[in-house]
């Protein structure tokens, strides 16, 4: 078997099993848990681990190893996909800047001090 034939495989058995994990936890507001592909990773805050740089996607890691996508695991709640848009536009409604990238940060503040912005 080539090499990119086994990283494809293993990193299908490691999606198998973050599909199980989330299925297992199931949404931690609502308790949804038919479909893993409705179940999402959130970061929390802080996560009461110290700071080790940006934090990832646990899609994005893989093709790391089994214990990196656990570590990335342990700093998040799953929870389905409404739940997520909710906890999100709830953060940004009351400032948590880290519910929003740099960038979105310094559109919002733009638009808030926007002379053709009315505040309600």
């Amino acid at each position: 078997m080539k090499r990119r034939e086994r990283e494809l495989r293993r990193a299908s058995e490691k999606r198998r099993r973050v599909s199980e994990h989330k299925l297992k936890s199931g949404c931690v507001d609502c308790g949804y848990n038919k479909d893993a592909r409705a179940l999402e990773f959130d970061h929390r805050e802080n996560a009461g681990l110290p700071y080790t740089g940006k934090q990832q996607t646990v899609a994005s890691l893989m093709y790391r190893s089994w214990k990196r996508i656990e570590e990335e695991m342990k700093k998040c709640d799953v929870v389905c996909c409404n739940c997520h848009a909710i906890r999100t536009a709830e953060r940004r409604a009351h400032g948590d800047v880290g519910a929003v990238g740099a960038r979105q940060v310094v559109t919002l503040v733009a638009r808030v001090q926007s002379p053709y912005v009315t505040q309600n």
